[in-house]
């Protein structure tokens, strides 16, 4: 416990207690609830949370350390969990491998708004690709 002293308009100090170790603490919700209905326990309510069911405070900044026993879903996703998407524009700096197949893909299926650099790349590798894919196979006679 520690003792914080305020200063109130008409002058007079007030002095009151604090918690320091359960002070930005959160009581368990639903979510917690139904988590933990999956695995089989029933969640205390009475304030005794576990370790893992807090959320970090902020005089415990420690991430959340998933237990083995949860599974992936059980845990709220992050904005660095989801893949990215055609709204991303600069995803393909996280997904190099699916670039050129993310560009035949658009021109596979008429969407040249690109420059027009891109696009005579994306000719060319579509139609080495076609002509990879239509060449006879070496050893092989008929």
């Amino acid at each position: 416990m520690r003792a914080k002293s305020f200063r109130l308009l008409n002058s007079h100090s007030l002095t009151f207690e604090l918690e320091t170790t359960r002070e930005f603490d959160r009581r368990p919700t639903k979510f917690d609830r139904r988590s933990t209905q999956l695995d089989g326990d029933s969640i205390k309510l009475d304030g005794d949370v576990s370790e893992f069911d807090r959320r970090p405070t902020k005089l415990n900044r420690d991430p959340i350390k998933l237990d083995s026993d949860v599974s992936e879903f059980d845990r709220r996703p992050t904005k660095f969990d989801r893949r990215p998407t055609k709204f991303d524009r600069h995803s393909t700096k996280f997904d190099g491998d699916r670039t050129k197949d993310r560009e035949l893909n658009n021109l596979k299926n008429g969407n040249l708004m690109y420059g027009r650099g891109i696009r005579q790349r994306v000719l060319k590798q579509w139609q080495g690709l076609l002509t990879e894919c239509h060449a006879p196979t070496p050893g092989i006679t008929s």
